[in-house]
């Protein structure tokens, strides 16, 4: 290997060993990242004598993102460069190719977080029950918390016009998200693509 690509923070044992072997320790933006995430250390951290294992470079969206990080370690060192979000890219030109509103059936996707799917389930349920019109509602399960099973007991799945997607399924999310007409979810950084997307 001569670097390493991280899609996460916190990422430290696999930090430490490309420091051991010396090749470059790259952070890539998950989400949503500023100065109040607890992996991104303040710039007072750096005064202190202890090594402070910071990534080579922290590879983030674009120039609002680097402003969230400005008062940082990392912003002191020089180590944040604004590179763009492909995934978000592809979303962008896929929407304006091949999405077309149609109100008379709309799309909308839900994006589950494994948190608070009890309450979800039931403003779905209570949605479905009162929305007389056509639609389709996409609910993509979160990769890591497969609560498939709450959406089941809610009767939402029984539904016809719900359809329930794993989390490792295809197509991706953000394609899923791009072909629609309104994005939901809770304490989701999705709904920041989505708003990129278009």
């Amino acid at each position: 290997a001569r670097s390493i690509l991280a899609a996460n923070t916190g990422q430290f044992a696999l930090c430490m060993a490309a420091r051991d072997i010396g090749i470059p320790f790259v952070e890539m933006q998950h989400g949503l990242f500023t100065s109040n995430h607890p992996d991104c250390l303040p710039q007072s951290a750096l005064s202190s004598s202890a090594d402070v294992m910071l990534p080579d470079m922290l590879t983030v969206y674009g120039a609002y993102a680097v402003e969230l990080i400005a008062d940082t370690a990392l912003s002191q060192r020089e180590r944040v460069r604004a590179v763009g979000n492909p995934t978000i890219e592809k979303g962008r030109q896929l929407r304006a190719c091949h999405f077309k509103p149609n109100r008379r059936k709309p799309v909308i996707t839900l994006t589950a977080q494994g948190l608070r799917d009890e309450d979800t389930a039931a403003f779905l349920a209570e949605f479905l029950r009162s929305a007389s019109n056509d639609l389709t509602l996409n609910i993509r399960l979160h990769p890591g918390y497969d609560s498939r099973g709450v959406f089941e007991h809610s009767g939402v799945l029984a539904d016809p016009r719900v359809r329930i997607m794993p989390g490792q399924s295809t197509p991706a999310t953000h394609e899923i998200i791009a072909l629609s007409d309104l994005h939901v979810s809770v304490f989701s950084t999705c709904h920041y693509d989505a708003l990129g997307i278009g």
